[in-house]
């Protein structure tokens, strides 16, 4: 019973792997949860900035050329905590400053599936912009107050922070498994640089990534 049962299994595995999916000419959309490594920056006058590691989110959708090449549109979003020091030139004193930071990134990848199978290891290259908000105020804080036909008089602050928008790049490779001609599965490590700004070095940042995705 149990050399029949495996016999069954083991032809059901190759009958599965030896179809060829029908990746060319379709579509797909699907989302991932990732994490990223902490990193430490050198900035001017000694100023530092250690940005901790932290977990995220994204979606994506592309279109597949072929069995090998697709290209993908993917929006990625994270908030890990950082604590910013810089030294005060006319004491010579360090003033640190511990704050969340909204990370949103555009990239467009270009993705490369090495086989035509079901299984198939892949190489992929992106491009776009990284927005930086780092929740620090640059002024003053305004209140404003309004008639809500919902929720009567309501009033709420109102403030601005320093945020940048940097262009910046990735590169990366993984593993994908067509689960059917429908979904797939792609797992990644991915490294992905933020360009410096005139007072911030290049950030170099480590990113798993687990995703599933629909094909139609």
């Amino acid at each position: 019973m149990r050399t029949t049962l495996l016999a069954l299994l083991l032809s059901m595995a190759a009958a599965a792997f030896a179809q060829e999916p029908s990746r060319g000419g379709d579509y797909e959309l699907g989302g991932s949860v990732f994490r990223t490594d902490s990193i430490d920056l050198l900035g001017l006058g000694g100023a530092t900035l250690d940005v901790g590691s932290a977990s995220g989110y994204s979606f994506w959708g592309g279109y597949n050329f072929g069995p090998h090449f697709s290209l993908l549109g993917d929006m990625s979003y994270a908030r890990p905590s950082y604590r910013a020091t810089r030294v005060i030139a006319a004491t010579g004193e360090t003033q640190t400053i511990r704050a969340k930071l909204d990370m949103s990134i555009v990239h467009v990848k270009g993705v490369y599936n090495f086989l035509s199978g079901p299984l198939t290891p892949f190489v992929e290259l992106g491009a776009g912009w990284t927005y930086l908000d780092s929740n620090l105020l640059t002024g003053a804080v305004s209140t404003g107050c309004w008639f809500d036909p919902w929720w009567g008089y309501v009033c709420a602050r109102f403030y601005d922070t320093y945020t940048e928008t940097r262009p910046s790049y990735e590169g990366g490779f993984g593993v994908q498994w067509d689960i059917s001609s429908g979904e797939l599965l792609r797992a990644s490590y991915e490294r992905m640089r933020i360009d410096a700004s005139e007072s911030t070095p290049n950030a170099d940042i480590r990113v798993l990534r687990i995703g599933l995705a629909w094909r139609f």
